[in-house]
């Protein structure tokens, strides 16, 4: 039987389109094509969007340096306030930065600039470097499309889309895929659709062109059967008639193009996959619809004139075996087949759609999430039929006439996932249908909207996928709960089925300390482990990831637990505070704070410093502290006082001391 598809957008007023020429707007009504076109320049202009290659400036601690001594690790521990001597800086040892031998994170006092301190450190003799304690931030490409705002599915930063607000980080992390590739040239993604507008802007320089056809001349210069198809095919007629001009009449597979590969050229909007090729493969007609002989035409032009996958976002027909026949086929040429789950809101692991339902590990099926991180209100799911979810809800493209435009549907989740899986395709040459799939699968967030209604439990994420190396999934659903004073009882949900192990991490917060992590190496299969030996009244902090020889998962959620019972007491105050002053040859004053130590369970203490309206301290780690030097040119009256602390609290203050400068 010949099934008639057809595109996997909403049904009724959820198939309607809002049509942005520039940054004007018009909705359509609820027929489901756009209206006529829009003027380019209606609208408010677009906020500024900061681009990759503008300059940053580095952002580093305003009060911190790391330097490294020449001498080695010991002779360096009591050199930083020798140093400080030296140079006339207020130095004073923080913490060694191991694992460098030698190395130590140094606090400023007196309101010094880090750089200059750098450069004035880095030339002493016994120095080997010193330099500021910069700030780092991930990396993540920001294109400069003017409309990359309202693209929330590659960067979703809360904003509001249609009116609805978003969810920040409910988008596919395009951003920081972009970090490592946009996608290669030599990647040839087939759009099986109504055609693509191969004019547009956003889409012309990113089409696929057969070199060996001349276009126009009438003739079958490459000999594939298909006359004049320089950028792809088009059989819309179910008899089996093909010709070379894929010019969409409809809308849609333009849409569904720009999602995967519009250009990143600093206009309109971007794809995921910006560097690879569009092979447009029309057999859907201006409504919308076609046939199964035509379908199975589009994806055998597609296997044979080279594109590894391609995208579907249609459906509807019912079960066919010869498009089964012809997917299988593509997957003997490692094609991934990547499909719209449909929009019923189904579960189609007991009711199919096809042809996302087709059990082929080529074949992809796609749900629709929000921009909130839920499964869209009309989507299909199954924890075995759906793969994954995808953004699918409100998404801005590209629309012909040189236009763009908002559409929902399954068939707007699809393309998300076809530009991951190309730049997947692009990152790794020779990669499988199933290595493809298997990254795509442990690379999403997973999120509770999703579990158990896809087989990942989660939305792509594109840079999980490229990052994801191993064949398992993250733990999931950590609770960790208080039993005792001296106990936690953790527990979580095994996703992976290869490991060998698992790795639990706890850390302590009290008000004076958080701890580095602790590991736990667990056997593989553990659910729960019971924590014991922990301090009463203390809150915990617990992840886990599975391990798989060297390799290991993501991590799961954090989840935190306080110990039951009162938390232990800070140590005994400090007594007797007392100061000397001294001018120093370079104009300085110097103030020596001392005092009396009455605590024994001390780990550090804290000096408080206040001027005016202004408030400062300085941390002095390790027990029995009784001292505290305090350089300043800076005329004044500067107040002090000082407290211990231990591992959970501080203790109460001493007497104050006010010192007047000069």
């Amino acid at each position: 039987m010949n099934s008639r598809f057809s595109t996997l957008l909403m049904a009724a007023c959820l198939c309607a389109a809002t049509l942005l020429g520039g940054c004007g707007s018009l909705e359509t009504g609820g027929g489901g094509a756009p209206a006529g076109p829009v003027s380019q320049s209606a609208g408010p202009a677009p906020a500024p969007v900061a681009t990759a290659a503008e300059e940053i400036s580095a952002e580093f601690a305003p009060d911190q340096v790391l330097v490294k001594f020449r001498l080695g690790l010991r002779a360096a521990e009591g050199g930083v306030e020798a140093l400080g001597r030296q140079t006339g800086l207020s130095l004073r040892t923080a913490q060694p930065l191991e694992p460098i031998p030698g190395a130590f994170l140094v606090e400023l006092e007196g309101g010094a600039n880090p750089l200059d301190a750098a450069e004035q450190l880095s030339a002493q003799p016994q120095v080997e470097w010193a330099e500021p304690n910069y700030r780092w931030t991930s990396s993540e490409v920001i294109p400069a499309e003017p409309s990359f705002s309202e693209l929330w599915g590659l960067k979703n930063t809360g904003q509001t889309i249609q009116g609805v607000a978003g969810t920040s980080g409910a988008d596919i992390k395009a951003t920081y895929a972009w970090d490592s590739l946009l996608g290669s040239s030599s990647i040839v993604v087939a759009v099986i659709d109504t055609g693509v507008d191969y004019n547009h802007p956003d889409l012309a320089a990113n089409m696929w062109i057969n070199i060996d056809e001349i276009p126009g001349n009438g003739v079958d210069d490459d000999s594939n059967g298909v006359i004049d198809d320089r950028c792809g095919m088009r059989a819309v007629d179910g008899d089996g008639t093909v010709t070379g001009d894929p010019m969409d009449d409809h809308y849609h597979g333009t849409h569904v193009a720009g999602t995967i590969a519009a250009l990143s050229n600093g206009s309109g909007v971007v794809g995921v996959a910006p560097g690879v090729r569009i092979m447009a493969c029309k057999f859907l007609d201006s409504t919308g619809s076609g046939w199964t002989s035509d379908a199975v035409l589009a994806v055998n032009y597609a296997v044979q004139n080279g594109a590894q996958l391609s995208n579907n976002s249609w459906g509807g027909g019912g079960y066919s075996q010869a498009l089964y026949d012809a997917i299988q086929a593509a997957s003997t040429q490692n094609h991934m087949f990547v499909a719209a789950a449909g929009n019923a809101n189904r579960n189609t692991d007991s009711s199919p759609e096809y042809p996302a339902g087709y059990a082929l590990n080529n074949v992809l099926s796609v749900g629709a999430s929000t921009n909130k991180d839920a499964k869209a209100s009309f989507s299909n799911y199954g924890s075995s039929s759906v793969d994954l979810f995808a953004p699918g809800d409100k998404i801005l493209s590209t629309v012909p006439g040189n236009q763009y435009g908002y559409l929902s549907g399954t068939s707007m989740a699809s393309p998300h996932v076809t530009g991951a899986v190309a730049l997947i395709y692009s990152y790794f040459p020779g990669i499988t249908c199933t290595e493809a799939r298997t990254r795509l699968i442990n690379g999403v967030d997973y999120k509770s909207a999703f579990d158990n209604k896809c087989v990942a439990d989660g939305r792509l994420n594109a840079r999980g996928a490229l990052l994801n190396a191993s064949d398992f999934k993250a733990p999931a659903n950590l609770d960790a709960v208080p039993v005792s004073t001296s106990q936690v009882q953790i527990t979580w949900q095994d996703r992976a089925s290869q490991e060998t192990g698992y790795e639990l991490w706890r850390k302590m917060v009290t008000a004076t300390t958080t701890t580095g992590y602790t590991k736990i190496q667990l056997a593989a299969n553990t659910t729960s482990y019971l924590d014991t030996g922990l301090y009463p009244g203390t809150r915990y902090y617990y992840k886990v990831r599975a391990q798989m020889g060297t390799t290991y998962s993501a991590f799961s959620n954090q989840d935190n637990a306080t110990t039951q019972g009162p938390q232990p007491p800070g140590p005994n105050a400090p007594s007797n505070l007392a100061f000397t002053k001294t001018l120093l040859s370079d104009g300085r004053t110097q103030i020596v704070l001392t005092w009396s130590d009455n605590a024994s369970d001390d780990t550090g203490a804290q000096v408080q410093r206040t001027t005016g309206t202004s408030t400062a301290t300085s941390k002095l780690k390790g027990s029995n502290k009784t001292t505290y030097s305090y350089k300043t040119a800076t005329a004044d009256s500067y107040t002090f006082k000082v407290r211990a602390y231990n591992l959970f609290n501080f203790s109460a203050y001493s007497n104050t001391v006010t010192v007047t400068v000069p």
